[in-house]
């Protein structure tokens, strides 16, 4: 199987046509991110601006979902068999079959025009002579010699032709990035220098920047929504490009707007240094507890019984329960055999086990039951420069205090919030009383907050500053118009604290 990242890619081109490409396999995923409403937010935050993006952010009826489902209809090996001539057909034929109420068509292609604003499919099919041309006959060379005729890798049609498809919306082309790596070793292309991107990958990257003069899109500008790319691991060199790295061939002469996670600041550096990528941070989803569910409830609900007086019966369910749920292997139990301890494997408890001993371990089992009860997770998908909801707010803050707070100091903070304006903050007679004091000489005492207050007030900052997730999309639109992006520490609010807020800045590592 070959290998892929799990993110899209979106080409924005700023002459006459932008472009945006999206994986295969998992067509539409990134990292905590919900690309197809993130794709309709940067469309409409385009049109706003003046960028031509057809009839999507004028058609009540489309839809990121259309567009990504139509995409993962042009990464079918069946679709992409037939050629690019073939494929409009095949896009049409779905929507007729989603229309007509099939099952096995996604429903969303059902709606007036598929849902897809007026997107058509651009296609060509490119021979490897074709791309000699444009790539020049040095890289092409290292190319031929690694991808034989015969096996010329993914994204090639049944007559060998190196297939290259997207979705037109105004200007904007938006495509699926090409596979990555070798059948049944996907790792290899990572770690052996002398390898190369396949045929249809360069195909695709040398279509996108060929000019429209001469058949191609005319590139101009990548947007790449969401971690991990897969241009910034090709062969080269390992901290910066040459001109004999895949990157820098493929890659280095667009500029590339990375839309990129904001709580990994450490590979977001390999973006930066070998995918040339400009960062534009993107919020991670509110916070949640993991709580118990099925077997693992029902086993905390068993050893509940079992240690308020429960009988010895329930000894063996709870044993047999742990076994399925796999807690046997992260809480182990030991029985004492002579002067060893052996750990118990088997599915049956010994008789010889005393009560004391499995008491012990039944304490083991309940503290690790609580662990995972309480442990925080990612809860849903962001949407690009979408504002979090109350219970989003609620979420985050209860994750970052520990629920320090008391649901009245929630109610406050949250309604503090509706009360602002943009970045007016709520009007305070005493703070205002302070700051004309000191305009005209007064000293006037502060008394400091207490611990409560100190907590409410770092509350504030935080939601404030969440609330500021709509510069996400400012800040793609800054990069499209050629403008500075202010930097920001990456990181997680949790981990590293208010420094990594707002998003949609171009985050480093501290």
């Amino acid at each position: 199987m070959y290998v892929h990242a799990f993110f899209v890619l979106i080409s924005l081109f700023l002459t006459s046509f932008y472009s945006i490409i999206v994986d295969r396999g998992a067509t539409g995923t990134a990292a905590l991110l919900d690309v197809p409403k993130s794709i309709e937010n940067i469309l409409h935050k385009m049109h706003e601006e003046g960028y031509d993006v057809g009839d999507f952010a004028r058609d009540p009826d489309s839809c990121g979902e259309s567009i990504i489902a139509a995409l993962g209809v042009l990464s079918e090996e069946s679709v992409i068999a037939s050629g690019a001539d073939k494929m409009k057909a095949a896009i049409e034929s779905r929507i007729d079959r989603a229309t007509k109420g099939d099952k096995t068509t996604p429903e969303t292609l059902a709606k007036p025009g598929g849902g897809l604003g007026g997107a058509t499919v651009r296609a060509k099919n490119l021979s490897f002579d074709d791309l000699e041309k444009v790539m020049g006959k040095y890289m092409a060379k290292k190319v031929r010699k690694v991808w034989a005729e015969r096996d010329r890798g993914p994204g090639t049609s049944a007559n060998g032709e190196l297939v290259v498809s997207g979705l037109q919306i105004g200007n904007v082309w938006i495509a699926v990035q090409p596979l990555l790596g070798f059948e049944g070793d996907p790792m290899r292309l990572l770690f052996q220098k002398d390898l190369t991107p396949h045929p249809q990958y360069c195909a695709h990257y040398e279509f996108m920047k060929l000019p429209e003069e001469d058949g191609g899109i005319g590139a101009q500008t990548v947007v790449h929504l969401g971690m991990h790319g897969t241009v910034e691991w090709l062969p080269g060199q390992p901290l910066g490009n040459d001109h004999k790295s895949w990157s820098d061939k493929l890659l280095g002469g667009i500029p590339n707007i990375y839309v990129y996670a904001a709580n990994n600041p450490s590979e977001s550096i390999l973006a930066k240094r070998r995918g040339y990528g400009t960062l534009v941070s993107y919020n991670v989803p509110p916070y949640g507890r993991a709580g118990l569910y099925l077997e693992l409830a029902n086993l905390k609900d068993l050893i509940g019984e079992y240690r308020t007086g429960g009988s010895d019966d329930l000894k063996q369910p709870i044993w047999s329960t742990c076994i399925r749920c796999a807690i046997d292997t992260d809480v182990p139990l030991f029985i004492i055999e002579g002067d060893d301890n052996s750990r118990l494997k088997e599915s049956d408890l010994p008789e010889s086990l005393t009560t004391e001993n499995f008491n012990a371990w039944i304490k083991q089992v309940a503290d690790y039951l609580e662990l995972l009860q309480e442990r925080l997770f990612s809860s849903g998908l962001h949407i690009l420069g979408s504002k979090p909801s109350n219970d989003d707010l609620k979420s985050y803050l209860s994750a970052f205090f520990d629920d320090a707070l008391t649901e009245e100091e929630y109610e406050m903070v949250l309604h503090s919030a509706q009360i602002q304006n943009g970045d007016n903050k709520e009007w305070n007679f005493m703070d205002f009383f302070t700051d004309f004091g000191k305009r005209i000489g007064l000293q006037i005492e502060s008394q400091e907050p207490d611990h409560n207050e100190q907590i409410v007030q770092t509350a504030r900052e935080i939601v404030s500053l969440l609330n500021r997730n709509t510069e996400e999309l400012d800040g793609v639109l800054n990069l499209l118009n050629g403008g500075y992006l202010p930097p920001c520490p990456g990181g997680d609010l949790l981990r590293d604290g208010t420094s990594v807020l707002p998003t949609g800045r171009n985050i480093h590592g501290e």
